[in-house]
């Protein structure tokens, strides 16, 4: 997983491509670093911060909203970081505010306990999701999977049941956020099957590009499960996915 420092040389990135951003909590906790970050909050943030009940939703608040304006300007080395700005698309997903969505640049934000994930890309329909592995909760499963993920959830060996939870917990997520209706989408409407090898295809019989979504999934370390959902342009390729790892600044 390549490690990249905020202001670099910059960074470009193919039409089929997606690179996924991480971000640990525990690698920016020094003060002088976050310091330099809160200058990055605009008010409205730096309030929302402020309601925050914990030092440690505080710091991943931070954290996550550095990253978005860190991440975007390593593609657009002549825009700082404190310069993007940000709207609300006609779902109510973030996305760029003219001029700065000129730049074609699309990207999606999770975070769970420990880490936030950040995804950018070309592609309109983009969003990822992560997960810590021991959330999940298997009562829920008959209440938000479709009938299809709850047997094949219920026939797995109970050790095995957890980590399946949290992949399609992932995988749901992931695909709502790329179409900017969140969990009002819906996550029992679909249905990701899994085969003996663990691969799965995906059905929603109320999108009519349900065979063009392509998505990806990762375990990363031990504790935690990332997912990725993209709506290709023409030719339906896979995009080509790279993992990176925010370092220090400077």
């Amino acid at each position: 997983m390549p490690r990249h420092s905020p202001g670099g040389a910059g960074l470009s990135i193919a039409d089929g491509a997606v690179d996924i951003w991480l971000a640990f909590d525990a690698h920016f906790a020094q003060p002088e670093v976050l310091v330099q970050w809160l200058a990055l909050l605009t008010p409205q943030d730096a309030a929302r911060r402020e309601l925050l009940f914990s030092e440690e939703l505080q710091r991943q608040f931070v954290v996550t909203r550095a990253l978005q304006r860190l991440v975007l300007s390593e593609y657009a080395p002549g825009v700082e970081p404190a310069q993007w700005q940000f709207q609300a698309s006609a779902e109510g997903r973030p996305t760029l505010a003219p001029p700065f969505d000129r730049t074609g640049l699309h990207f999606n934000l999770a975070h769970t306990d420990g880490v936030v994930a950040m995804a950018v890309g070309r592609h309109a329909r983009l969003g990822v999701d992560i997960e810590k592995r021991g959330r999940a909760r298997l009562s829920l499963a008959g209440r938000y999977f479709s009938a299809v993920e709850a047997q094949q959830l219920r026939e797995l060996p109970p050790d095995a049941q957890p980590l399946r939870f949290v992949k399609l917990w992932t995988l749901k997520e992931a695909y709502l956020k790329a179409l900017g209706t969140g969990l009002a989408g819906g996550l029992g409407r679909m249905s990701f099957v899994f085969d003996g090898n663990g691969d799965f295809r995906f059905e929603r019989a109320d999108d009519a590009d349900a065979a063009r979504w392509r998505f990806s999934q990762y375990e990363i370390g031990a504790e935690h499960v990332l997912a990725l959902a993209v709506l290709p342009g023409a030719g339906f390729a896979p995009p080509e996915v790279t993992l990176r790892l925010l370092g220090l600044p400077g």
